[in-house]
């Protein structure tokens, strides 16, 4: 078949060569249309014959050409390109289909001519339409928005009424010679992380909250638009300054591997890697959300283009939930559909972790990728162009050539808007910043000028982090993923020597270094004399400190409570060290009592990382864990926030839901958690040695331990009751010596109380079943006397030799999450046993707990359990026989 392309070809121009391969003759008359869509194609020359409007009638008559087809998107003029030498002509496909109709019928040529719709369709000359031969349209959506009533939300369009023929196709798939084998190894399967890819505009991507869920992105662009544009609606200007260091460790930008006036063999070069270069990636995202507001029925409609790239190299399709849609349901019909929800990229985090287990969903997308090809499309292509020539030749001559213009403008998709002259001056505003940023040395090229100001703050901000325009990686090549491209230096502000309330660089991510700063919270006698800080007020005077900040930054120095002095003394150090750039940013483990840092940040105009705000690292007591570490976790991880979080050994089950947990082998120790929600802070001295009388929950978070951990092989024939003891010396206060355990014969009585009713279990672990605190652990025969005495009774260490797939602490929490009842002791059991609602007896001679009411006020908190103290052995016996074995 002889054929004239009248138009533009979208992002897949040498899809074209499959027509010339299959024996079709090509001529092409190439429309004005946006830089990257705009003709004549390098990769077709030689296969495609051009022509100019002037000459097409003659050369549609003299060649015997059997049909116009006319393609493909059709863009709004003032998206158009500036430059028209390479057409000779500035008329858009709607000018060049008129010319023709009117060529033809006038008699100058004789032959059909189809249209093919692609999504972007922003007008559409009625009186042309109405005049063709034949429609090809994208998809049914697209259809439905333009022909749906006005009070449907369409556009109420019917100059289709009366056509004889109409396809739905969508006809911008890649050319199947790009379907090669040669898949690469996941970079997930290397690192363990999760790695989606992002080709083109990343439109709608919420990147920190990914982030945050340890959901790496990288971005390959598409050769003309800004990269940070698309970032700019989900991002601000303060996140990205706040969260810098996150961001680069899981942003990563690419060189494109989409081709734009290449010629045939540049784009082979290019696009026969797609396969090798994106099947190292775990998904890929289509558009999340609404990006440009499209009304509801002309979102439907869209086609994402690179969704066919994504099929070829094998990955299964992100898409939010949008029925209905194009983007969502054609993916959900070739089962690649990897689907996010209503964006929740908790489920989306789940689900690629199902994803890296199985590959089912990628091993889907290698089966039906030749699906999405042009070639696969070509059968149904031909058909429709072949029925029109048919259909055509059926009718009389004078009908088929007659072409009535009737002068109705062009009509606008959709209906273009009124702007008002805030809109216009605030467009032009930005047009004049894009051309003096561009103008700058070292800035982007012209082609960029469009870019808005907050993307040119972005680009500010996390260009020197992140590895822009890095080429990618060989396949084989050992991944590189989840470095910043960048070496950079924070200075850090230390209040504390322990371990637990420090920085360390490997927290900030690769290639960060820290100067530290110590702002000596915990030495008071070492605090700056008041001569030292009035000798520092000439470095404040003629120092780098900034002029417009510095009464605010003397005001946060004296805000700074028990550090206030030594504030004064590094504020100017710290100043000094990011203008000469040998520190990139400041951080702190908490800004909580150090408002000065965050306050210093934003006079320097740098990030401020706060460690407490997406990481919990503690190596104390188990007790101050469970009361104010592990639900501030918890909480973190409730708002997509949590990035790490670090413990002693045995600890990830309690952490079950963070994305990275690391466990230390260091003892416990006594660690103050002042600087977490739960904790006051002191007037005198920053840490209180005491517990808070009302627990702040305002970011706070218990994990639901007792439904995580539900374990069918620890349902007994009786109820269970969980009885946790220990055999520690605690020194509380001024009063020191064992205080709060239960002896045995104490013991042997409640046991033959509760066993009658229960399957007791008894948890009392020795020294080398847990880690250790400062607190020395005895051995008073209990455990023995329990075997000889009730051999009923389930010890602890018998179920951990029953089950050694399980920990010492998960199994702990197996156990307890099938109980209701509980008797405990004062500390890190009574929280343990406190997790799992119920009713939890206390025995609570002394302590911190005691002396803040904690039983009575807010241990009920963990799980809504019944909490009951009790002081003497009395107390006890009576209270287990009322509360446990026959309660009211």
């Amino acid at each position: 078949m002889k054929i004239l392309l009248v138009g533009s070809l979208s992002w897949n121009p040498e899809r074209i060569a499959s027509l010339a391969e299959q024996g079709h003759q090509l001529w092409g008359l190439w429309a004005r249309s946006m830089p990257w869509d705009e003709g004549p194609y390098p990769a077709l020359e030689g296969l495609v014959t051009a022509v100019t409007p002037e000459e097409a009638p003659d050369v549609i008559a003299r060649e015997g050409i059997d049909v116009v087809y006319g393609l493909f998107q059709v863009y709004a003029r003032e998206l158009w390109g500036t430059e028209t030498s390479r057409l000779g002509h500035d008329r858009g496909v709607w000018d060049l289909l008129r010319g023709l109709l009117r060529a033809r019928a006038v008699g100058r040529f004789d032959a059909p001519i189809v249209y093919h719709y692609g999504f972007d369709v922003h007008e559409i000359d009625l009186d042309v339409v109405r005049a063709l031969d034949g429609h090809i349209v994208c998809s049914e959506a697209k259809w439905r928005y333009w022909t749906s009533p006005t009070h449907e939300g369409g556009c109420g369009l019917t100059p289709w009424a009366s056509s004889e023929q109409l396809v739905f196709l969508d006809g911008d798939g890649p050319k199947a010679e790009f379907l090669v084998d040669d898949f690469a190894p996941r970079l997930s399967d290397a690192d363990g992380e999760l790695h989606t890819v992002c080709v083109g505009r990343p439109l709608g991507l919420d990147v920190l909250a990914l982030a945050w869920r340890g959901i790496h992105v990288h971005i390959y662009g598409n050769g003309h638009d800004d990269t940070y544009e698309a970032l700019a609606p989900k991002l601000s200007e303060e996140d990205a300054l706040r969260h810098r260091e996150l961001l680069a460790r899981h942003i990563h930008l690419h060189a494109p591997l989409q081709t734009i006036g290449e010629d045939m063999e540049g784009v082979r070069r290019a696009k026969r890697r797609w396969v090798p270069e994106f099947s190292r990636y775990d998904a890929g995202w289509s558009y999340v959300g609404n990006p440009f507001q499209w009304p509801p029925l002309d979102d439907q409609g869209a086609i994402p283009n690179k969704l066919g790239t994504y099929l070829v190299a094998g990955l299964p399709i992100i898409s939010d939930r949008r029925p209905g849609a194009w983007r969502y349901e054609e993916p959900r019909r070739l089962g690649v559909l990897l689907d996010v929800g209503e964006q929740d990229y908790d489920a989306l985090a789940a689900s690629l972790r199902e994803e890296i287990k199985t590959r089912a969903l990628s091993n889907r997308a290698r089966v039906v990728r030749h699906e999405v090809t042009f070639d696969a499309a070509l059968g149904t292509l031909m058909e429709a162009l072949e029925g029109a020539v048919a259909r055509y030749a059926a009718r009389p001559v004078a009908e088929r050539i007659a072409f009535t213009e009737t002068g109705t403008p062009r009509v606008r998709i959709p209906p273009k808007k009124r702007k008002t002259l805030l809109s216009r001056l605030r467009k032009q505003g930005t047009r004049l910043l894009g051309h003096v940023r561009a103008l700058a040395p070292g800035r982007a090229p012209a082609r960029r000028l469009n870019v808005t100001r907050r993307a040119i703050k972005l680009r500010e901000i996390l260009g020197p982090w992140i590895n822009e325009g890095t080429t990618t990686q060989a396949p084989g090549a050992p991944s590189q993923a989840g470095t910043s491209g960048a070496t950079r230096c924070l200075a850090v502000i230390e209040r504390f020597a322990e371990p637990s309330r420090r920085c360390e660089p490997s927290l900030f991510g690769p290639g960060t270094t820290l100067r530290v700063t110590e702002a000596q919270l915990d030495e008071p006698r070492a605090r700056p004399s008041v001569l030292r800080v009035l000798a520092s007020l000439p470095r404040w005077i003629v120092g780098p400190v900034p002029w417009g900040h510095r009464l605010g930054l003397l005001r946060a120095c004296l805000r700074t409570p028990f550090a206030s002095r030594a504030a004064f003394l590094w504020v100017p150090e710290v100043c000094r060290d990011v203008r000469a750039g040998r520190a990139h940013g400041v951080a702190c483990y908490a800004t909580k009592g150090l408002p000065v840092v965050p306050r210093l940040a934003r006079a320097l105009d740098v990030p401020c990382h706060e460690l407490l705000s997406d990481t919990t690292q503690y190596l104390g007591e188990f007790a101050f864990e469970l009361q104010a570490v592990v639900p501030y976790a918890y909480y973190l991880h409730r708002q997509g926030r949590l990035r790490r979080t670090i413990s002693t050994r045995d600890t990830r089950c309690l952490y079950w839901f963070s994305p990275h947990h690391e466990e230390r082998a260091e003892p416990r120790r006594y660690v103050p958690t002042t600087e977490y929600p739960t904790q006051p802070v002191g007037r005198e001295t920053f840490d209180l040695r005491c517990f808070p009388r009302a627990l702040d929950t305002s970011r706070w978070a218990p994990p639901p331990y007792a439904e995580h951990f539900a374990d069918e092989r620890f349902r007994f024939e009786k109820p269970t009751c969980v009885i946790c003891n220990k055999t520690s010396v605690e020194d509380y206060l001024t009063d020191p010596g064992q205080r709060n355990a239960i002896p045995n014969d104490l013991l042997l009585e409640l046991v033959g109380l509760l066993t009658p009713h229960f399957q007791v279990v008894y948890d009392r672990p020795r020294a080398g079943d847990i880690v250790n605190d400062h607190q020395e652990v005895g051995e008073p025969g209990d455990l023995e006397l329990l075997a000889r005495r009730h051999p009923e009774v389930l010890l602890i260490q018998d179920l951990h030799a029953r089950y050694p797939d399980l920990t010492f602490n998960e199994l702990q929490l197996r156990v307890m999450a099938g109980c209701r009842h509980f008797v405990s002791v004062v500390g890190g059991s009574s929280y343990l046993a406190s997790w799992f609602g119920g009713t939890n007896v206390v025995y609570a001679r002394g302590g911190w707990e005691v002396a803040a009411d904690a039983y009575r006020g807010w241990f009920d908190r963990f799980s809504g359990a019944h909490v009951i103290p009790v002081e003497t052995p009395e107390a006890l016996r009576a209270t287990v026989l009322s509360g446990l074995v026959s309660p009211a």
